[in-house]
């Protein structure tokens, strides 16, 4: 239980600012430890600014604010709050994404593969098609989830899925408007249904999208904020 109840302070974020201090301390490259670093400083110092005017909630960074830190950040919102991460390493494809504090989404092709650091929260594996097939409406694909049950045992959920073009629209992430194409995917099986839905502004790359992440966290959203 302690560990559900840490997994939602922590994602209680609902200040960008009070986020950005949970940012990653490491990147791709040896300027990831400075970047981040700074970007602490910074958002530290808004902050104490506003607990010093004691008015309001902390302000949101603007997207220059957070580009001049020369880092990709994702943004990641559940009901409890959102959070800011930053690319902590690769694996075979896979992107890992972090905090400070060591919560990390696994993404391949911007779709979640796996958390770790939410406790008994975290969605131990997700399997799925690529972002390509998704995008073409494809039907009758796999996809499975990983979760642990009550009693800390391995449950996994193995669906069948169809996906299905939903028009255009045009979204807007951190005063930047990007053209999309929306996919909704329905996935069923075993009594159990999953609706996903990506915002594609490529061929293959889902700028934002709603996820299905695990029992307990239920749906997030993951924006591409920078790239």
């Amino acid at each position: 239980m302690g560990t559900v109840l840490e997994m939602k302070k922590n994602l209680v974020r609902i200040g960008f600012l009070a986020a950005a201090l949970t940012l990653a301390a490491c990147g791709n490259d040896d300027r990831g430890d400075i970047g981040v670093q700074q970007f602490g400083v910074a958002a530290k110092a808004a902050l104490q600014a506003q607990r010093a005017a004691r008015s309001g909630p902390p302000p949101e960074p603007s997207r220059a604010e957070l580009a001049a830190f020369k880092q990709p950040i994702l943004e990641v919102s559940a009901p409890t709050g959102t959070l800011l991460l930053v690319p902590l390493s690769r694996r075979d494809g896979a992107v890992i994404w972090s905090t400070s504090t060591k919560q990390t989404v696994m993404l391949r092709e911007d779709q979640i593969r796996a958390t770790r650091g939410f406790g008994t929260a975290d969605l131990m594996e997700a399997t799925g098609p690529g972002a390509a097939q998704i995008s073409a409406a494809s039907k009758g694909y796999a996809r499975s989830y990983t979760v642990l049950d009550g009693a800390d045992q391995v449950v996994r959920r193995r669906l069948t899925c169809n996906a299905t073009a939903a028009g255009s629209e045009r979204i807007v992430i951190k005063g930047l408007a990007y053209d999309t194409r929306v996919i909704r995917e329905n996935c069923e099986g075993d009594g159990f249904r999953v609706e996903n839905q990506y915002w594609f502004d490529g061929p293959s790359s889902i700028r934002q999208s709603r996820q299905y992440a695990g029992d307990v966290i239920g749906y997030v959203t993951l924006r591409r904020i920078i790239d």
